[in-house]
């Protein structure tokens, strides 16, 4: 095989600059759940890295789909352990990026202070808050308590540092941690206790709603820097500070399109599972295809290095 289409092909979607070489030649080896069984190398700030390994599955997954207008072989080692990683998001791999523990233990203090701030502020009002008035609240509400400094750097290194160091390939859409999302741009949707970005957002999901029917709901909409930190924080912990892991079920703080216009979708009838494959497999998904309406952002051959989600609907 040529090494150097390889690369071409991995630079091409995203994937060459973190991997390299070494995602060519390390040696294949099986999931792991811990970073104990392999030696650690430090990186800069808050993050550890685990050697890197292939992880390859039992039975190679067909890539076709992917490669079609590629000249490489469809067994590439490196094309298969991506879409394996992707295909199986909660796994814990070798070449996964963990929080050191003194770090993860100031991350479930930072996810639990963000959860009360969202608790006494309220969902909604939560989902656009932006980060100066954050920290406000955090000051004179002492049930949500003020930031320590330890946080604050944490909040810093989740935000700024690069998500492609721990496997997320996406395009960082939110640079400035201060930016606010106008109030004026955006429409309440009764019921759902979401807001949407007016005007194509807006009108796509009502052109939906009027469609397919009542059953089809809002499940998220717009999220602001603040939101996605939460939901990213809260992910982190329950993966015990494995980032790349969270990054594939969740996109990191600055790189959701919910903060530009995209939003999720459901059936009221299917509950927690409409954040799951299951939603692909209703007669309401079936429909939004049949009428036009679905153009999956994330597939499950996507270049973003993170998960299949049929519910998310693209708008921008």
């Amino acid at each position: 095989m040529d090494r150097r289409k390889v690369l071409g092909y991995l630079s091409a979607i995203g994937i060459a600059g973190i991997y390299g070489s070494r995602l060519l030649t390390s040696e294949s080896t099986d999931k792991i759940t811990s970073s104990s069984e392999s030696d650690t190398t430090t990186m800069t700030g808050a993050i550890n890295s685990v050697e890197n390994s292939i992880v390859k599955p039992e039975k190679p997954i067909k890539v076709e789909a992917i490669l079609k207008s590629v000249d490489i072989e469809t067994d590439d080692t490196a094309v298969v352990d991506y879409l394996y990683k992707i295909q199986h998001f909660n796994n814990d791999f070798k070449s996964d990026v963990f929080l050191e523990p003194k770090n993860f233990l100031v991350l479930k203090r930072l996810s639990r202070r963000l959860n009360r701030a969202q608790k006494i502020i309220g969902y909604l009002n939560f989902s656009i808050l932006d980060f100066p008035l954050l920290v406000r609240y955090s000051k004179n509400y002492p049930a949500i308590g003020k930031f320590t400094s330890s946080e604050l750097d944490l909040v810093d290194e989740l935000i700024s540092r690069s998500a492609q160091d721990y496997g997320f390939y996406g395009d960082k859409l939110i640079t400035n941690v201060n930016d606010k999302i106008p109030a004026q741009d955006l429409s309440k949707i009764s019921s759902s206790g979401q807001y949407l970005y007016k005007d194509a957002a807006y009108s796509l999901y009502k052109r939906i709603q009027d469609d397919v029917g009542e059953r089809v709901i809002l499940t998220s909409g717009v999220r602001g820097l603040m939101k996605q930190l939460q939901l990213f924080t809260a992910k982190a912990v329950k993966t015990q500070g494995n980032l790349s892991r969270a990054s594939r079920s969740l996109a990191p703080p600055g790189h959701s399109y919910h903060g530009v216009g995209d939003f999720d979708i459901g059936d009221i009838k299917l509950g927690k599972m409409n954040f799951t494959e299951k939603f692909s497999d209703t007669d309401i998904y079936k429909k939004l295809v049949d009428l036009g309406y679905i153009k999956i952002r994330y597939r499950s051959n996507n270049k973003f290095g993170v998960r299949y989600e049929p519910w998310h609907i693209k708008v921008s």
